[in-house]
Order: C-alpha cells, then sequence, then structure tokens
C-alpha cells in the first residue's frame, strides 16, 4: 500500500506535512518521513509516533515553524528550557505558555530569558494568576521592556517608584514618564531623559520641573 511505501510518503510529506496524517504506523515512526513533515508544516508532529514526539530535533524543527505545535511534543520536551525558549520565538498571536511546564515558569532565570525574547509574555503573565508575579519582578520588567516597550501596562504600578525601570521606559518612549511615580516626576535627571525623547514628556513632569525646565 502507498501508505507504507516511504518514496511515496516521503514526495507527499514534502508537499504537505499533513499528508503524515495518512501514511503508514512504520513511517509515522520514520524519522526521515516525520523530519520532512515539520519542515513542511510544523502542525505534522501530532501525527507523529510517541517516540518521535520525544525527539528533540524533530520538536526543535517543528516549533521553529510555529512555537504552538508544543503541544504536541512529549511532556520530557516540554520540560526542557532550550525547546521551550526556542517556542517562544515562533508563534502567531499567544505565545505557547500553556505547554510549557509549569515548572519552567516558575524559575526566575527562565522567566528572564522569557521575558528577553519578547517582552509580550509579560501581558500573558498578567492575565495568569499563577504566573501575574512575575509582573511585580523588576528584572523581569526591565528584560521585558528593553524590547516590547507596550509592556509597560502590564507593570506593578509599584516598580515605577524604581528608577531604573523608568529609565528603561523613557529611554524608548519619553511620554512613558506619566507612568513614574510623583517622586521620580520630579527627579531632574529622569525628566530630562524623558524630554531627551519627547520634549513633550515634560507635562507629566512635577510642577516644579515643568516651570524650571521651560524657562531653559
Amino acid at each position: 500500500m502507498m501508505q507504507n511505501d516511504k518514496a511515496v510518503v516521503l514526495e507527499a510529506v514534502k508537499q504537505n506535512g499533513y499528508a503524515l496524517e495518512y501514511a503508514s504506523e512504520e513511517l509515522q515512526n520514520d524519522k526521515d518521513v516525520v523530519l520532512e513533515a515539520v519542515k513542511q508544516n510544523g502542525y505534522a508532529l501530532q501525527y507523529a509516533s510517541d517516540k518521535l514526539k520525544n525527539d528533540k530535533e524533530i520538536v526543535m524543527t517543528a516549533v521553529k515553524k510555529d512555537g504552538n505545535t508544543l503541544k504536541f511534543a512529549s511532556k520530557e520536551l516540554q520540560h526542557d528550557e532550550e525547546v521551550a525558549l526556542e517556542s517562544l520565538k515562533h508563534y502567531w498571536e499567544l505565545p505557547p505558555i500553556d505547554y510549557i511546564a509549569k515548572d519552567l515558569l516558575k524559575k526566575k532565570d527562565f522567566v528572564l530569558k522569557d521575558a528577553s525574547i519578547d517582552g509580550f509574555i509579560l501581558y500573558v503573565f498578567y492575565n495568569d494568576r499563577s504566573l501575574n508575579r512575575w509582573c511585580s519582578d523588576i528584572d523581569v520588567a526591565i528584560a521585558a521592556l528593553k524590547n516590547w516597550p507596550e509592556v509597560i501596562d502590564f507593570i506593578d504600578e509599584k516598580l515605577f517608584d524604581g528608577k531604573e525601570v523608568v529609565l528603561t521606559a523613557i529611554e524608548t518612549n519619553g511620554n512613558s514618564l506619566r507612568y513614574a511615580s510623583e517622586r521620580l516626576k520630579n527627579d531632574e535627571e529622569v525628566v530630562m531623559e524623558a524630554i531627551k525623547n519627547n520634549p513633550n514628556a515634560l507635562k507629566y513632569a512635577s510642577l516644579r520641573l515643568q516651570e524650571k525646565l521651560s524657562n531653559k
């Protein structure tokens, strides 16, 4: 039968990875065939054998096509930090947080790497009670702000009394001064950095500094 003809199936999955669904169990357990399938379409991973869902090369190839294919990987590889971080570099719409092992998401070193790759992740954490504590972590907040400034809306407001957080935010958007604490809105160094980026940010400074700097 053609489903068990390796040459035929190889050619089919090169054209459409989903063709792996119709291959024989033997070929769904053939690394050459499955690798070609996930190269064409990462979602073909769902039709691979359990053995190959635990093959790191195959799973890495799949998540590079779409990070959310991590859902089809073995539990062991969902616990693999390298695989998990790779999945976070390649996704559409929402990151594959639901498929990453929870123990990884409890580790600060992993979350820091995660936030450095994609600051949007803090938005996901913000909406997850089990993970939103990371929105109050200064190091994670700074890492996220550096690559996705819009994440500022999802950072714990208490952090905006921290000079490093505010300086990081205003580096890319001077108007982020509006999030700063009253203390930092009255800090001349902070305000000068903000208006260097955007002169209109002066309106968010304290009245004292508005008067002082508008006369310069």
